[in-house]
């Protein structure tokens, strides 16, 4: 199989716009290469490092391997806010770049880096998600600002209701530490210094 989409663009009735979308797939029975992956839109880029897949067509799901890169991104929230509507009237732009290595059911995020554009939220860290199930993370640095807090209560009220008063209450945050986030239990490790 070869795929090459050179540009693609839409704007669905919902608000949702696709500027444009470039990518190139080649693959066959027991593998496959996405180049070039760039998706743009009116105030969000994402564009992907070459992704490899190895598999068995004969057990596509036990055997997936997927390794790759997000190249530093940007996605504005209010560009996906028909997707998320507790996001539609966000300007704030947030900055990402990752690296990882997963199969089917997990994967082992080498590499997350996290800002907002006023770097009210930074965070750069790396673990492993188990898909539908669990998220690990340690955090080598984790801030924010008083004001991404005044955002958080302001645009996401029931994100806001469910941190605890103790956190927010101290304000601005410089941390490291560890994250749990599961289905079942979720708990968060800091050591942290405030301004």
């Amino acid at each position: 199989i070869s795929v090459m989409v050179r540009s693609m663009q839409f704007a669905e009735q919902s608000g949702l716009q696709l500027d444009d979308l470039y990518l190139r797939l080649v693959g066959n029975h027991q593998g496959a290469t996405l180049v070039n992956f760039r998706l743009d839109m009116p105030h969000s880029a994402l564009r992907l490092d070459t992704v490899w897949m190895s598999y068995s067509a004969d057990d596509f799901t036990n055997s997936l391997i997927v390794k790759g890169a997000v190249l530093p991104s940007h996605v504005t929230l209010s560009d996906v806010g028909s997707l998320i509507p507790a996001v539609k009237e966000m300007d704030e732009s947030i900055h990402f770049s990752a690296e990882g290595i997963g199969s089917a059911s997990r994967i082992n995020i080498k590499s997350l880096a996290l800002y907002t554009h006023q770097r009210d939220l930074t965070l750069q860290a790396h673990g492993m998600a188990q898909w539908g199930q669990s998220l690990d993370l340690n955090l080598e640095m984790l801030g924010v600002t008083s004001r991404c807090w005044d955002l958080i209560a302001e645009q996401i009220p029931s994100l806001y209701a469910s941190i605890p008063t103790e956190v927010t209450r101290i304000g601005a945050i410089a941390a490291s530490g560890t994250a749990h986030i599961g289905r079942a239990d979720s708990h968060i490790k800091l050591m942290a210094h405030t301004d």
